[in-house]
């Protein structure tokens, strides 16, 4: 599960959670169409077990993908995310995407955010997965 740590309170490392993707190009696209979908599972499945979330309202606590996921599911509404560039070295990559949320939240809260977000992505065993997401976001009010 995401989360565990081992007896001494490190992280614990087991590999990849899911299937990942066979490409970067469907690693991305997979990403866009669970947030498109709002279907927790497939995204959990992206995500290395050991990755970890930095939202820009709390850059000093990561979470993780489980954490940051049912989060925002909360909201109600799907997420769009547009992919801007992807830099692929190797066995390592760096995917920039621009995303947005706007309507009513299911407690009857108007909204409208829009940012940008990083994701470090790793191939391991010909597959690849996200070890890590950095998200910004444009929208007055919520800067802490």
């Amino acid at each position: 599960m995401i989360g565990e740590t081992t007896a001494r309170g490190e992280p614990a490392e087991r590999g990849p959670r899911g299937a990942g993707a066979g490409t970067l190009k469907e690693l991305c696209a997979s990403f866009v169409d669970g947030y498109r979908r709002r279907d927790p599972a497939l995204l959990l499945g992206l995500y290395l077990d050991s990755a970890r979330i930095v939202p820009a309202w709390n850059e000093t606590h990561p979470v993780s993908p489980a954490e940051d996921i049912e989060d925002r599911m909360r909201l109600g509404l799907p997420m769009q995310f547009r992919v801007q560039d992807i830099f692929e070295d190797g066995a390592r990559a760096h995917v920039r995407l621009a995303w947005s949320v706007e309507g009513t939240t299911t407690d009857g809260t108007d909204l409208e955010i829009s940012g940008t977000a990083s994701l470090e992505c790793e191939k391991r065993d010909r597959r690849w997965y996200i070890a890590s997401e950095w998200l910004r976001h444009e929208a007055p009010g919520l800067e802490g």
